[in-house]
This record gives C-alpha cells, structure tokens and sequence, in this order.
C-alpha cells in the first residue's frame, strides 16, 4: 500500500474510534444534558441529569381518619402499594375511627356519672359557684360563701377535682381578703391561674387580681389593679391570658353624677405577675357600663375581642353592645363598635345584651349572651370578625326558649360550644354546633326540691363538666359537678 494509503487507513481508524466513543457516552447517559433532562420518576435512573436516583419521590397517602396511612413514593425503582390502616369502632374522642369521613357520628351524648358532691353541706349561705378550670390532673373549683360585712373574713374557696369530677382534698382558702363579686379565672403560664374579683377594702369594694396554681394553693398576694375607677361592687370583673399579658377588664360603678348612675368599662394589661403595663377608660362618656353585661372576653390566636353592654346617658332604657379587638399586649387593633341592639321575641319591643360568653369560630368569633328583657327568654347570638366588627346581624339560637340566666360557656375540641344555664329547679347544658345551631339540650339535674344557680361549664379533652349549686330552703345548700361525653 502506498504511503497515501496507509494515511487514508489511519485517519478513517481514529474516525470510527472517535464515533465510537462518542455513541458509547449517549448510551451510558442516565439524565443527559439540559436538553435531555426530565422529571424524575421512580423507575431506578437518573431523569433528570443530577447523578441521583429516583431522589424526591413525594410520600404516598391513602385512608380518612384513624385509617390514614403514609408510605414510601418510590423503593427500588417501583412504587410500594399504599394500604390504609383497619377500620375500627367508633368512639368518642373527636376523631374518625371507623373512617368514613365523619367524626363521632352515630354516638349519643349524655352524662357519664351521676352527680357528685364537690362542696361538703356548711352553715354559710352558698356556695357561690364561680370558676372550674381544667387542669393537668382534672379540674379546680373554685367559689365563694357568704361573711359578715361588719367582720370580714376569708371567702374564697378552693377544690381540686380528678378526671371523673371527684374532690381529691377538702376545700382551703385561696385568699386571706373577702371577695364579694367573683372570681373570674383564667389558666395562664407554668400553670398558674389568674384570678380576677372584687375586694373587700377598707369600706370599699376594688377590683383585685390574684395568681394560683392548680390545686387552688393561696398566692403569697393579691394585686389591686391601676385604672382611673376601681369601684366594681355590682359585677364581677373578667380576665385572660393572651399569650403575653394578662388582660382584666370591669366596670366601674362608683356614683359621681347627680342621677347615680354613672358607670365606666376599664381595661387594664399586666405581665405574668401581674404588675399592670397599660390602663385605659373605654367608655368616652358616663352612664356607659351596663351591669346586665359586664365586660367579657374571648381569644381566637394572637387575637383578643372584648365586649361589654352599654346603656348611654340619653337612653338609659336601651341596651347595646359595644365591641373592642386587642392584640395580645392590650393594644387596639381599631376602634371600638357598636354592634347595636339585640334582636328581640316576636311582639317584644326589644331585647337587653346580659351575661356573655365569647367563643372563637373559623374567621372571628361568636358572641352568645342571655337576653335580660323582662319578658324576654333564650339566647343571643352574634358573629364577629378578627377586626372586631360584626359580620351579621345578631340573631337568636333557634330551638331554646327558656329564660337563661348567667349564661356561661365553654368550647369543645371540635369547635361545639357548651353553654349552661338553670331555671328554677332544672340545669341545662346546651350543644350548639360549629355553625351555631341547637344540637340538643340536656337536663342537668332536676327536677327536684330546692333551686339551682350559678351552673358553669369546662371542656377537657372529650369530656364536658358541669358544676352548679342546689339551694335548698331551710337547709345546707351544696355544689356539685357532673360529667358528660359520648356514650356508645
């Protein structure tokens, strides 16, 4: 072969070596280069180019309620099948064990146990029935019995209750003072619980505050608060724990004016120990307080709305409510509102804004209150915004029609609200559902000799407790509790 030929021999070696080489990397490419590139699948290559295999395969979901389950999105190359955990027997709890999408469905709420004596029968007019707070271990009690104003002594009392409501010591002092309106309670941090009350001070009647832990053990004080009026003789005064400041708030009603009526809704914002940080006087002008509707607060997250009734100097007849959003250091979020009068019965002349309880809802809150109008019966609603701002008119809870006096409230894990109340010898206890509907009405205890008062109500857990005070005339009254749930 010539020399020209070997060169041509040669030059066409290295050409098929160079295609060679070249094909060989096109194969053995998993992702290729940007213009190659895809999404990555669970098929054990490399899609999308990065030197990874089968890398962020999102997890697998499969089942409702206790039956959901969670597995791999990708083992080996292959995608794993996905089973849902056994379906099991409903029970209460707020959860979906039967998973059909649904939560304690088909199962009857009632009582759990009978009622129990919470306060041992004594000499004293009482127990006054004021706050039961849950707590790690069950509950505390917490009321008052009646003193000799000339000689004043201590009143408040305490009882830690277990699960099933039973007392677990007997009843202590909380306070070395004599309470004569309250308390009010609330839980705050490190399991201390805030007391707010009226005083006994000197000749005077001054909002006070205290802290207790959760066997109702007395605080080494109490506090009286700061603001421009402490007098609070009429009505008991309320607080909460915003996740910053404790929030207490009354109503004024020393008399200052020549009608004797002048009454004024004070604010005022401490710390953990209770040392005030803000003060202010809500009302711009006397005679707004009204003592049917004192002060009330409810908390939805970092949100705290405040409602108070108000009667005004030109119409002390018409009763209205007035509305304040605070973040969680006191501070207004905006303007008070009116929220206007209440909705009052077919052929009544109007309504009056009582006792209140504020339940937080999805966007905002719900405002129940009892109706005080003479005449008048069953509960107000009304729907408000984070905003402070009412997002409807007030309207009433359809289904109940009774008289509902000193209205208190409490919510459930999943978003019902249990409101109690008494008429004569009979307690009630009420479910109203997530968008604010009846669900049922349950006796409490009764009939049976004697009245009953003063009937409050806690959530804890899937458990619902009632405490309340049978009075019985020409004998000791007592203070019971009682527990209700799901019943299978």
């Amino acid at each position: 072969m010539s020399r020209r030929g070997v060169g041509w021999a040669v030059g066409l070696a290295l050409l098929l070596a160079l295609t060679a080489g070249c094909g060989a990397r096109t194969e053995l490419s998993t992702g290729g280069d940007a213009g190659t590139a895809r999404p990555e699948t669970c098929d054990g290559r490399d899609d999308d180019g990065d030197g990874r295999i089968d890398e962020g395969i999102a997890e697998q979901r499969c089942g409702v309620g206790a039956c959901e389950a969670v597995a791999p999105g990708c083992v080996d190359g292959r995608v794993p099948a996905c089973v849902p955990g056994p379906v099991q027997r409903e029970v209460c709890g707020g959860g979906d064990q039967d998973c059909d999408g649904r939560v304690d469905e088909g199962l009857r709420f009632g009582p759990l146990s009978d009622p129990v004596v919470v306060s041992a029968p004594g000499v004293e007019l009482g127990p006054f029935n004021q706050a039961l707070v849950p707590t790690d271990a069950g509950l505390l009690s917490i009321f008052r019995v009646s003193f000799d104003g000339s000689r004043p002594t201590p009143n408040l009392l305490s009882v830690p209750l277990d699960e099933n409501a039973r007392p677990t010591r007997d009843r202590v002092a909380i306070l070395e003072r004599s309470v004569t309106n309250g308390p009010r309670a609330a839980a705050g941090p490190d399991g201390d619980i805030a007391l707010a009350y009226c005083g006994r001070s000197g000749g005077e009647d001054v909002t006070f505050a205290a802290l207790t832990d959760e066997q109702g053990r007395a605080p080494a004080s109490d506090v009286v608060r700061e603001g421009v009026d402490l007098a609070c003789g009429a009505s008991d005064p309320d607080v909460v724990w915003t996740g910053e400041r404790y929030l207490v708030a009354w109503v004024d009603n020393r008399s200052t004016s020549a009608e004797g009526v002048d009454h004024s809704v004070q604010l005022d914002a401490t710390d953990r120990a209770l040392t005030s940080q803000r003060t202010a006087h809500l009302t711009a002008a006397p005679f707004e307080g009204d003592l049917g509707a004192p002060p009330r607060f409810g908390t939805n997250g970092d949100v705290t709305l405040l409602a108070w009734g108000v009667r005004s100097s030109e119409e002390l007849t018409r009763s209205v409510l007035h509305l304040l959003a605070l973040d969680p250091r006191g501070e207004p979020l905006g303007p008070r509102v009116s929220a206007g009068e209440a909705p009052p019965l077919p052929g009544a002349d109007r309504a009056d804004w009582g006792t209140m309880f504020i339940a937080p809802r999805r966007d905002g809150f719900r405002v129940f209150a009892e109706d005080r109008r003479s005449g008048g019966g069953g509960v107000l609603m009304l729907d408000v915004s984070r905003r402070g701002e009412p997002v409807r008119a007030a309207r009433r809870l359809e289904g109940f029609e009774g008289r509902a006096p000193e209205l208190q409230g409490a919510v459930g894990a999943d978003g019902e609200v249990f409101l109690t109340t008494a008429s004569g010898e009979t307690a009630w206890l009420l479910r109203v559902d997530a968008e604010g509907s009846l669900v049922e009405s349950l006796r409490v205890e009764g009939p049976e000799e004697g009245d009953i008062a003063w009937p409050i109500v806690a959530t804890r857990g899937d458990r619902v407790y009632v405490s309340w005070t049978r009075l019985r005339r020409g004998v000791e009254s007592t203070l019971r509790a009682r527990v209700f749930g799901c019943l299978p």
